[in-house]
């Protein structure tokens, strides 16, 4: 008696092929999207702190005063967010800051208030940029080019 050598049939092997094709195929793909999410985020921390401080371009104007409490229009003229403003005020020698609320888009202005205690010789408006912008879970404070408030 002789051996039958039979070999796969060919609806088989075209299912096997298909799997194949399939399973390599998403190996590519979870490949290539995380070669994609790295060099997002490696870009997302290539911004520095300062770059974006220099792209901050803001006016606060004072509008009104009642007491300590100061109406102001802040208007963002740069291309960055700005999530909210801190007041520096400088009493005498040293100086207080008073945190703001309000934040500004990329273009927009806004009406806000803050209450400003104490004698004041001059007020100072500080940009507070989200921290993500840069890669930081903290935000980031543009102390270094502070913004005079005009009209305190």
């Amino acid at each position: 008696m002789g051996v039958w050598k039979r070999g796969l049939s060919p609806v088989i092997a075209s299912v096997l092929m298909i799997l194949l094709v399939l399973v390599l195929s998403s190996v590519v793909f979870a490949w290539a999207r995380g070669l994609v999410n790295d060099k997002g985020e490696e870009i997302r921390s290539s911004v520095s702190a300062d770059a974006l401080c220099r792209a901050v371009d803001f006016d606060v104007v004072v509008v009104d005063k009642i007491g300590d409490d100061y109406e102001f229009e802040a208007v963002n003229r740069g291309n960055v967010n700005i999530s909210s403003l801190r007041f520096r005020i400088f009493p005498g020698g040293d100086s207080n800051v008073v945190n703001s609320a309000v934040g500004l888009w990329a273009g927009s202005s806004v009406a806000g208030h803050v209450v400003l205690t104490g004698v004041i010789e001059r007020v100072e408006a500080l940009g507070v940029l989200d921290g993500e912008l840069v890669g930081s879970s903290s935000d980031v404070v543009c102390a270094k080019n502070p913004v005079k408030v005009k009209g305190a």
